[in-house]
């Protein structure tokens, strides 16, 4: 009973935060989109804490999944497109991410916490990432024509850092500095030649690949 309450708080702090960031399309594009992309990651924390069938959490990503291929056909919520962009999967790929590493968590850990610090790269370092390299937008340079900036580069590596520390601390979870170091250094690097929305998927498993390769 509690699972399907926390089911319906989910989808209503979701679509909230899509209908805010509508409002917010008139700050520019990136701040609109990057909005969502903070605000809906930490949807995360509510599927660790509240669920008590973690399966019943997966019906957030998997629901919120055909929403956004629907959205994306008939442009419900222009608060997550950019204004040249025809269509986008970016949006699609966010929650494939989430449903996939929420997968691996309970397949693997029997627990979501685990693969929560890789979702909150993505949902944190991406975002502000983008809004650096927009703002201050310096050492540009290209990936397959799509622009991309070392100012969002280090912004990307330092809010890695920060968010996978603070994850790390707040559950309990055993990694060193280094790993964390090397963790971020690889979302990072990840980022930095991901291009056409592909980052939503690439930045959390691919690191999380990358991790395990070398930690296992």
């Amino acid at each position: 009973m509690f699972d399907v309450l926390w089911l319906i708080i989910s989808y209503i702090y979701i679509f909230f935060i899509l209908h805010t960031s509508s409002k917010l399309k008139k700050y520019g594009d990136e701040v609109s989109r990057k909005f969502a992309h903070i605000a809906i990651s930490n949807i995360w924390f509510i599927m660790n804490h509240f669920f008590s069938n973690v399966y019943v959490a997966l019906l957030i990503p998997s629901v919120m999944i055909i929403v956004m291929a629907y959205s994306e056909k008939n442009n419900v919520f222009v608060g997550l497109k950019r204004d040249k962009a025809k269509i986008s999967y970016g949006t699609i790929c966010y929650f494939i991410s989430m449903l996939i590493l929420s997968i691996i968590g309970i397949l693997i850990y029997n627990s979501l916490i685990p693969m929560g610090g890789f979702f909150l790269l993505l949902g944190y370092g991406d975002a502000l990432a983008a809004l650096c390299g927009k703002k201050y937008h310096l050492g540009v340079y290209n990936v397959s024509q799509y622009t991309k900036s070392i100012s969002g580069n280090i912004a990307m590596l330092i809010t890695s850092y920060i968010v996978f520390f603070i994850y790390a601390e707040i559950y309990n979870l055993e990694y060193s500095s280094f790993q964390i170091v090397f963790i971020s250094i690889t979302a990072t690097i990840i980022e930095a030649v991901s291009i056409k929305g592909t980052d939503n998927l690439t930045i959390p498993l691919v690191t999380y690949i990358v991790y395990k390769f070398f930690y296992i």
